[in-house]
Order: structure tokens, then C-alpha cells, then sequence
């Protein structure tokens, strides 16, 4: 610091280093939903990531994606959505809504 009376000055941050270095230090989690047309826990999963800022993306059978290639990540996946948060295997609806109830 100054001498006396010096008033700290402002620094500014753009937005995009703010966030890089926020998901850096703290990690942002970005999902990966497995879904289907006409699935309505697919829909209620993504509106939940969404309601908590939760960026994802969508991998939906039937739309550039295959039941086999989910099998090849989930070998006992019987029902969608199917859910990862970053590299950690979640679940379906049920269970994201319980790890998301898990942090506040």
C-alpha cells in the first residue's frame, strides 16, 4: 500500500479469464446426458442441470447416437437419461437429483 489516504484502485478482469481460472481452481462440471425422444426424466434431468447453471451436453439415441455406443459406456444402462458429472458416473434422474441435493 501508499501512503496514507491512498485509495485502492480498481482492477478489471474480462469475463472469460474470470471463469477460466474460477473452473480452474473450484471446477465446473460440465454433464453429459444420455437420452431418448419422448423420455420424460430426460427432460426433467436437463431442466434440473439447467435450473443450476450446469452447462451438459445432450447425446440422444436416435439422433446421432446409438443404444450400443451408451453400452459401451454404461454396460448395464436399462433405462435414460443416463448421467455423467465431468468423468463420474451419476446415474439417472433420481440420483442426480439426489447428488445435487448433496451440494447446497
Amino acid at each position: 500500500m501508499s501512503g496514507k489516504g491512498s485509495t485502492p484502485r480498481p482492477f478489471s478482469v474480462d469475463r472469460s479469464t474470470f471463469d477460466d481460472n474460477w473452473n480452474r481452481i473450484f471446477g465446473k462440471k460440465k454433464a453429459t446426458v444420455w437420452s431418448k425422444y419422448n423420455c420424460p426424466y430426460c427432460e426433467q434431468a436437463k431442466s434440473l442441470l439447467k435450473m443450476k447453471g450446469i452447462e451438459f451436453e445432450e447425446k440422444k439415441i436416435g439422433d446421432g447416437y446409438t443404444k450400443e455406443e451408451l453400452l459401451e459406456v454404461v454396460p448395464t444402462a436399462r433405462t435414460l437419461p443416463q448421467i455423467f458429472l465431468g468423468d463420474n458416473y451419476i446415474g439417472g434422474f433420481d440420483e442426480l437429483r439426489q447428488h445435487l441435493q448433496g451440494q447446497a
